[in-house]
């Protein structure tokens, strides 16, 4: 069975389950969050659509339409690049092969006190938001107007993933303008 919709982690008062975009039924339940988005990561990539994952509250909180970027495993040093305009010694560690399309401009989604913010050059904060969702869909549209990319971060700091406007599934744009009206 080929699935086109999009891969949604959702609450339920049983668990939590995986679903396709305005499903009804839940392709598999779940006890723990975890595992539930780990089954919709590999759906995800495996069918080359996006990840979207809900709070407990079913509100929209993070997408990933790059699931088999953010699924690679821990890079040693010598594989990673920094990642545009920061320094050779940073933690950052962003693949080799994404650095070419690195810039100033591009937008960083990363986990400032109990917001998300979307930082660009010299850790510059240009928009808080309360969740990640919506500070991914401000960086993504800014990405796509600068010509960079978005690099997301995991709320440690650690680099997860990277879509580059206009690349990157085109699947974005619609989560973009779905979950962007701010």
């Amino acid at each position: 069975m080929e699935i086109t919709k999009h891969q949604h982690v959702v609450p339920r008062e049983d668990g939590w389950a995986v679903k396709v975009a305005d499903g009804e039924k839940a392709t598999k339940l779940f006890e723990d969050r975890e595992d539930a988005i780990e089954f919709a990561k590999e759906l995800a990539k495996k069918h080359n659509v996006c990840m979207v994952i809900h709070d407990e509250n079913a509100k929209f909180e993070e997408f990933d339409c790059n699931p088999e970027l953010s699924a690679e495993p821990e890079m040693e040093k010598e594989e990673c690049a920094p990642a545009g305009y920061h320094e050779e010694e940073s933690e950052m560690c962003i693949p080799k092969k994404y650095n070419e399309r690195l810039s100033v401009n591009d937008q960083h989604v990363i986990k400032k006190g109990n917001e998300w913010a979307v930082v660009t050059e010299g850790e510059n904060v240009a928009k808080t938001f309360p969740n990640k969702a919506y500070a991914m869909a401000y960086a993504y549209q800014t990405a796509a107007k600068n010509d960079s990319c978005m690099l997301t971060h995991y709320e440690d700091g650690d680099f997860k993933s990277i879509v580059c406007p206009p690349d990157g599934d085109p699947a974005i744009l619609e989560i973009v303008r779905t979950y962007s009206k701010m």
